[in-house]
């Protein structure tokens, strides 16, 4: 069976020091009217270096793709605090204030969808993330692994450490596979270039 081709951001599935235990790691963060992208469960977010008046720190979401280099993400979109603006949204609106709260504990391992070929030789590798358009529907990000650009390099934003084979997962197919990663580029890690 063919996987989906489409993505579904970040979604934090345990922890480097044991399973399950990411879970309370979240922190509230907030993005004001001027940014005007929308936000999505699962989409990876940066700090900006600011705070909102009441001491908030601001965030964003992630610069991707071939090339970045200096982007260290902080974590992943897992929730939003309901506002009047947004009482029952799925999704944070552009240019709508909102606090979010964000997985931002850098041992978390989240799963991913790659975006092209799986090979046994992604195991413990370093690789970029590609963006993709967010599901008003569902509120689901539509960011995914960047087969491509999958290396041993310190700069690059994620790494590999492991697949899942499931029925939502087929490594068979070698197409489009589920990973395990965690992020390599974080705010609060030391990067690293994978195993070669």
């Amino acid at each position: 069976m063919a996987n989906p081709t489409t993505g579904f951001g970040f979604v934090p599935v345990g922890h480097i020091t044991g399973s399950g235990t990411f879970t309370g790691q979240v922190n509230r963060y907030y993005v004001g009217t001027g940014d005007s992208n929308a936000l999505f469960l699962g989409d990876p977010l940066v700090l900006t270096g600011d705070f909102h008046t009441d001491g908030t720190p601001i965030i964003t979401i992630a610069t991707v793709g071939t090339g970045v280099t200096t982007d260290k993400i902080t974590g992943v979109l897992v929730g939003i605090e309901p506002t009047t603006a947004m009482p029952a949204q799925k999704h944070r609106l552009a240019s709508t204030a909102a606090y979010l709260l964000v997985n931002d504990d850098p041992g978390t391992i989240f799963t991913v969808r790659g975006d092209g070929a799986y090979a046994t030789t992604d195991h413990g590798s370093t690789c970029q993330i590609v963006s993709g358009s967010g599901n008003t529907t569902t509120g689901l990000s539509g960011y995914m692994l960047d087969s491509s650009e999958i290396a041993q390099t310190a700069t690059d934003q994620l790494i590999i450490t492991g697949v899942l084979d499931n029925e939502n997962s087929d490594i068979s197919t070698l197409l489009n596979t589920t990973y395990l990663v965690r992020f390599n580029m974080h705010t609060g890690n030391l990067p690293s270039a994978g195993i070669s």
